[in-house]
């Protein structure tokens, strides 16, 4: 099922600078009925005090960097004014915390790789905190790629919030080889658990502490909960990194909702998608069993979505696809709440299919680090460096650009008109590194041995100018 990766290259060995794009939600709040069971009595404004660091409606966000190297210099950036709004020099396993006002586009600049995390906090967590709101997210290595033999990051986890069935188990690793894990608490506090290739293992990772997990092997980390049946939680939907590197890929690792009696809410529209730009064959198994769940054929240009009940799945495509948790947007029930602040990278002239939810509020950021040629389905811009595009039309689109690009896509229900976003959270990619591939080894599911080995490269960037079509950028 796997095949070689081609024109791969030798990357330079560092980047002098490591570029992180993003920007706060406007409006961080949420409007729920007044009485789940009589719609027609109409919505009102979610009222509590303060859970998880969050207030019923937020005026800032809070963003944090963790470093993984010492002398590590960091500086975040008003991307619109240009205005440096904070700079610092932190060590490994040290963190720096910077409020943000909602609306604030932002980049956050450092010499050496660094962990940044976008959460709705109203500011750093008081002494003694011990609860978080919960990123549904991957996290990136210290080489700023999803797989990898080392993350430093910081935990955000609601452990004593009572509507969590996963207390505990709000990590999960995946391993994509064999390997032999140790994991560091800031305060040098270490466990170590085996795994085999093609395994996943859950974790407790204690809020606003700083870990370090070193494997032998490649690994993939992951946070959050995927919301099943007698759960009222927000649906809070993210991309999925392909093991290969970037974001279109053949081999997926992924968490499903399967505990105990929890499986998929059938009255709720969300569902792991599955984006296709040509004929594809996909597989879809249980990496607890490793049995096949399911086996799908899709149509060149179409896209699927599927409820896989297992507690964590894989996935494996004879061609490049997309896979992500979405949410289409419709109220399935009751004060159904879907919603995504979630990032996805586009590598040089790769076509990458990209859904927006048809039944949202859509706000897709182009992010360019340097002058880049983009085109969104028949459309082409051209964005300068440093600058950003605003695009909100729902439904499918082809992405293809010359350069690498962040897109960050906020999304929020339609209903009621003056509906908020309230996130949890967001781990924030690198744009120097998208189009890296990580040096690994995969062994496909229910074969002995690896097939086939891909090596850390940068892609080669290089299309034709394109037509200028719309273009929003920052302010000199």
């Amino acid at each position: 099922m796997f095949t070689s990766c081609a024109a791969i290259f030798t990357p330079a060995q560092q980047n002098d600078e490591y570029t992180y794009y993003g920007v706060v939600p406007a409006k961080i709040y949420r409007y729920i009925l007044v009485d789940a069971n009589n719609p027609n009595l109409g919505w009102h404004l979610e009222t509590f005090s303060v859970v998880n660091g969050q207030t019923s409606v937020s005026t800032v966000a809070l963003l944090t960097i963790v470093a993984s190297k010492d002398d590590t210099n960091v500086k975040v950036y008003n991307l619109e004014t240009d205005e440096l709004i904070f700079q610092d020099t932190i060590d490994d396993m040290e963190r720096c915390y910077i409020t943000l006002a909602n609306g604030t586009v932002f980049k956050v600049v450092s010499d050496s790789p660094v962990s940044v995390l976008l959460l709705n906090m109203n500011g750093p967590p008081h002494a003694g905190a011990d609860q978080g709101p919960l990123p549904d997210a991957y996290y990136q290595s210290v080489d700023g790629l999803y797989v990898g033999k080392k993350f430093v990051f910081m935990s955000s986890v609601g452990l004593s919030n009572p509507d969590y069935r996963l207390v505990g188990k709000e990590f999960m690793l995946f391993a994509l080889e064999r390997s032999k894990i140790t994991v560091t608490r800031d305060d040098d506090n270490q466990k170590e658990y085996s795994m085999e290739a093609n395994s996943y293992l859950t974790l407790m990772l204690e809020s606003f502490r700083v870990f370090k997990i070193e494997s032998t092997g490649n690994i993939m980390v992951y946070s959050g909960i995927i919301e099943g049946r007698d759960v009222s939680n927000p649906i809070n939907c993210f991309y999925v990194p392909s093991a290969e590197g970037g974001f279109i890929g053949k081999v997926f690792y992924a968490r499903g909702p399967k505990i105990g009696r929890y499986s998929w809410d059938g009255e709720r529209d969300y569902g792991y998608r599955i984006s296709a730009i040509t004929d594809a064959k996909v597989t879809v198994f249980d990496l607890e069993t490793k049995q096949v769940i399911t086996e799908l054929t899709l149509k060149g240009g179409s896209g699927i979505k599927i409820n896989p009940t297992a507690e964590a799945i894989a996935v494996q495509s004879n061609v490049p696809i997309l896979f992500h948790m979405i949410h289409n947007g419709s109220i399935g029930r009751a004060n159904d709440y879907g919603i995504g602040v979630t990032f996805i990278g586009v590598r040089p002239d790769e076509n990458t299919p990209l859904y927006l939810p048809s039944h949202a509020n859509v706000e897709a950021f182009f992010f360019a680090s340097e002058e880049t040629d983009i085109n969104i389905d028949d459309s082409s811009i051209r964005l300068p460096a440093n600058s950003y595009y605003l695009y909100n039309l729902p439904g499918p689109h082809v992405i293809r650009s010359d350069k690498n690009i962040i897109i960050q896509v906020n999304h929020w229900p339609l209903e009621p008109e003056n509906q908020g976003l309230r996130f949890s959270g967001a781990v924030i990619p690198c744009i120097q590194t998208v189009n890296y591939i990580p040096d690994v080894t995969l062994t496909p599911i229910g074969e002995p041995l690896p097939i086939f080995q891909i090596i850390i490269g940068v892609i080669a960037a290089s299309i034709g100018a394109v037509t200028i079509f719309l273009l929003r950028k920052k302010r000199q």
